[in-house]
């Protein structure tokens, strides 16, 4: 049977963002891939099976799971044949392929006899490149490829290929690169968060994302439910503190002895990158910060840096930084692991500071921190305080929730030693865990609350569930015993079955209420786990990924058709380090997870945006006050469950769908307006000193005259002296004071139009050279700036493939120069006396080429202003890349560009 028998349709209506996707089907699949991103509970599965239908040819369905794979086929029968039974042409066995072929990754590698690839680069280790495999002889695999060939396999469907073991890519190119078929790739994760290779490898399979389902489209139609984030703030123990300080003076006390080693100094004042630099120029040029870090260094130790250095980039004032723990640990680095002949005279010296370094734990994985390491990291991450952090969340959404609160809490340990099997369990409580979670709960469960425990090797029930779970059960597939502290719980074993049936037991006990809060690790409740009336989730997990971060944010916010008033508090647990200015290491994790997922934002006006910012973060990260205050905002915030629902409404309404866009915050700890009039009163205010000056200047005369009709002085020559000596003071001061202020202003000044021409520019090129295929009518530019003074930069009537190659080739505009094959220099002068020159990488995509690089050039001149277009591969353009890059290692960029997500 080559297709699909006639008559076969899904049976209820589609939803508007899956018809969106079915009705753009012919544009997606033209270059053979169909790449579909769209969140739990968005029906792709569904979704996928249509796809199957429409492109009417036999399939390959490939699935991470078997409950995944079974989970195709009772869909497909249950939604589209509305039947029980599977009909004879769907096959679970890749050796026997039919005209829809559901199996498993794993199944798929093992029908290859474990097909390994060629010797080549592992894409985990960075490689620029990745082999496909596809020429390589093996029997297995040339058998099972007959058989794909003779069942007709013309489609591929990869559900959740973000998470693939390694060795089972290989086999997947290698099917796909024999077979040619039209691959459909499904996912709610794509591993926007991992190595330039990963993305390669996972794109090279799946192709470029075509269409994004996105939550807001999802909360509209009602299939997920209104929800926010909250942070709980928590800093470390007297106990922890006393550990982290220690560190951090003993890694002060090194780096203020390296920062004047005689050692370093010497090793530098002999290499030739200091010595002879114009014959290592190609050293500098692929090693620019190990070069920057040799010049802070020897500028910080008064040492004379050579005209040489200065000829290199034909600047003889170019700015050095200061000397800093980020300079210095470059520096280090560099001293330990150079592999020049000329460092080898101190590789006694080069051991025994890496062996000093490690031991003070300053040195990890030839990776050098003077602020942390995996210890420290370790214990922000498991901070103690974090369990009481918990236990006032439970309290706090048992308060409003009472019996209808269904809490789920996921760590990454279980712990079992914290159980005891004496009559009372008094182990004092020192690391966080879930059995920890669970008996700290136990501990201060004064209202009795029905707590559980769901591992894969652990579980734990109320003793008040037994009844219901006697109801659900098969006789006999159980057994039970009391905890021998607290016979309350029980601890669950399965007689007959798998460990699934365990998870199946204890997710119908939750969903039913005979268990109120469910405390489980992520790998069991991550991906898979359904449990819909889930209403409040705290992850106490140190997770700070895309794909596994949203999976367990997924389970809370599914709508339940039978309670359509659900909303969803999700508690996110950051333990700050008030010592580090960026707060450590957890607090960074939980900003990287917030930054994977768009949300709605906790300030007035609700926005739907991604990042932490929406959350409104402390300004001040050293201020342990501070962060206590915004976690009463918080719980503040969580109370207001009822208006979710019209905040999540209000911010739809601003617009029509997720876009990607370049984002410029603004970090004054004034309001962006405040601090531009603030600007522009002291710019007015100082001008008007000056004119008051110059008046009483030009005046003088008539003032003496005035003053001598009256005998008021005898003499003007004082009173001159004194009013010219007065007005020149004045002069300086008010004058200086007038250039900064207005310096400061211009620093402030609408740069969306800056940004927007910047996008005309780029835009325009992007159409000329093929890369954006849209009619050009419905193209447009769009910058706009918030009342707080955050730029966004976004594209609008584009595919989803050109939004993304505009925004990366914008972001490579903005970002600092690095290594790109041309350059744009911007020369701007304001009132003919003021003149500023800004350096910005020509994007890859169009310094392939010079005839886009020139085209480039000429869109420039015309949108935004006077450029000169330099090529960096040659002697003068590597000088002046070098300098390019100098001064981008020298700025303090406080408002760096982001990328980000945004409801507009």
């Amino acid at each position: 049977m080559k297709q699909f028998p006639p008559g076969i349709r899904f049976k209820y209506p589609w939803r508007k963002y899956q018809q969106r996707v079915l009705n753009e089907l012919e544009v997606y699949k033209k270059d053979n891939h169909l790449h579909i991103v769209a969140p739990p509970g968005s029906g792709k599965t569904v979704l996928g099976l249509q796809l199957c239908l429409e492109l009417q040819q036999p399939v390959l369905i490939l699935a991470p799971t078997l409950a995944i794979r079974d989970q195709w086929a009772d869909r497909f029968c249950e939604l589209f044949l509305q039947q029980a039974t599977l009909p004879d042409w769907i096959s679970f066995d890749i050796r026997k392929p039919s005209l829809m072929t559901i199996v498993t990754y794993q199944g798929l590698h093992a029908a290859c006899s474990n097909f390994k690839g060629p010797s080549t680069e592992d894409p985990d280790s960075g490689a620029d490149t990745v082999e496909t495999s596809g020429s390589v002889n093996n029997p297995s695999l040339e058998s099972l490829l007959k058989k794909l060939r003779s069942a007709g396999i013309k489609t591929i469907i990869a559900d959740e290929a973000h998470h693939l073991k390694n060795e089972w890519w290989h086999t997947l190119f290698a099917v796909k690169d024999r077979l040619q078929p039209v691959v459909i790739g499904l996912t709610a994760t794509p591993p926007y968060d991992v190595s330039w290779a990963e993305w390669q490898r996972y794109t090279l399979m799946n192709g470029p994302v075509d269409a994004e389902i996105t939550i807001p489209e999802l909360i509209q139609e009602g299939d997920l439910c209104p929800h926010q984030d909250h942070i709980f703030y928590t800093v470390p123990t007297t106990e922890e503190s006393r550990e982290l300080h220690q560190f951090k003076a003993e890694a002060e006390k090194i780096m203020q002895s390296l920062k004047t080693d005689s050692g370093l100094i010497a090793a530098i004042e002999q290499h030739p990158v200091w010595t002879a630099p114009l014959s290592c120029l190609e050293w500098i040029y692929e090693n620019m910060e190990q070069y920057m870090a040799f010049l802070v260094f020897m500028q910080h130790n008064q040492k004379e840096i050579p005209q040489a250095h200065k000829e290199i980039t034909d600047n003889p004032g170019y700015p050095v930084p200061v000397l800093d723990e980020r300079w210095l640990g470059i520096l280090v680095k560099c001293f330990l692991y150079d592999p020049h002949p000329a460092s080898n005279a101190f590789n006694q010296q080069r051991r025994q500071l890496e062996a000093h370094l490690k031991k003070a734990g300053i040195l990890e994985r030839k990776e050098i921190s003077f602020t942390e390491n995996s210890r420290i990291n370790a214990l922000l991450a498991s901070c103690i305080n974090k369990l009481k952090a918990i236990e006032q969340i439970v309290s706090f959404e048992y308060k409003q929730a009472g019996p209808g609160t269904r809490c789920v809490i996921l760590s990454d340990y279980i712990r079992k030693e914290f159980l005891a099997a004496e009559k009372e369990n008094n182990t004092p409580i020192n690391k966080l865990g879930v059995v920890p979670v669970f008996e700290t709960l136990r501990r201060s469960n004064n209202n009795n609350k029905k707590l559980g425990v769901l591992t894969g090797s652990l579980v734990i029930i109320p003793q008040t569930a037994l009844p219901l779970l006697n109801a659900i059960a098969s006789p006999g597939s159980f057994s039970t015993t009391p905890l021998s502290y607290d016979t309350r719980y029980l601890l669950l074993t399965i007689t007959a079955g798998s460990r699934q049936s365990a998870v199946s037991l204890v997710t119908h006990l939750f969903q039913r209420g005979a268990i109120e809060v469910l405390t489980g690790t992520k790998s069991l409740l991550g991906e898979g786990w359904d449990a819909p009336e889930i209403n409040t989730l705290v992850l106490a997990s140190t997770v700070g990924s895309f794909v596994l971060s949203n999976q367990m944010r997924g389970r809370a916010i599914r709508a339940v058709r039978t309670d359509p008033g659900k909303t969803a508090n999700i508690w996110h647990l950051a333990c700050v380090y008030p010592a580090l200015q960026n707060g450590g290491s957890d607090y960074q994790a939980v900003a990287r997870r917030l930054k994977g997922f768009a949300g709605i934002s906790s300030g007035e006006p609700p926005i739907i945006e991604n990042g932490i910012a929406r959350l409104d973060p402390p300004a001040d990260l050293t201020d342990a006050s501070l962060l206590d205050v915004h976690t009463q905002k918080s719980f503040a915030r969580a109370q207001e469950r009822r208006i979710l629902k019209e905040r999540w409404t209000a911010a739809i309404a601003k617009g029509s769908q997720l876009t990607d866009a370049l984002k410029i915050p603004f970090k004054e700890k004034r309001p962006y307006e405040q601090t531009q009039k603030l600007y522009l009163f002291r710019t007015i205010r100082n001008l008007f000193f000056l004119i008051a000056l110059a008046f009483v200047h030009f005046l003088q005369d008539a003032l003496i005259a005035y003053l001598k009709l009256f005998k008021a002085v005898h003499s003007g020559a004082g009173l001159t002296l004194f009013i010219s000596i007065f007005s020149l003071g004045g002069i300086v001061i008010f004058g200086g004071a007038t250039f900064k202020a207005f310096k400061i202003y211009i620093k402030y000044r609408d740069i969306a139009l800056d940004l927007k021409h910047i996008g005309d520019a780029l835009l325009n090129t992007l159409i000329y050279t093929g890369a954006i295929k849209s009619p050009e009518e419905k193209l447009r530019v769009v910058a706009t700036k918030e009342k707080a003074g955050a730029v966004f930069c976004h594209l609008e009537g584009a595919t989803s493939l050109e939004r993304s190659v505009f925004m990366d080739a914008l972001f490579e505009l903005v970002d600092p120069v690095t290594n790109p094959r041309y350059i744009i220099i911007r020369k701007s002068r304001l009132f003919f006396f003021v003149t500023q020159e800004d350096y910005h990488a020509v994007p890859r995509l169009l310094g392939r080429h010079q005839h886009a690089a020139g085209y480039f050039r000429k869109q420039w001149q015309t949108q935004v202003g006077r450029c000169e277009l330099v090529y960096t591969r040659t002697q003068e353009g590597r000088k002046l890349l070098l300098y390019a890059r100098l001064k981008s290692l020298a700025a303090v960029l406080e408002n760096k560009p982001e990328h980000t997500s945004k409801w507009i």
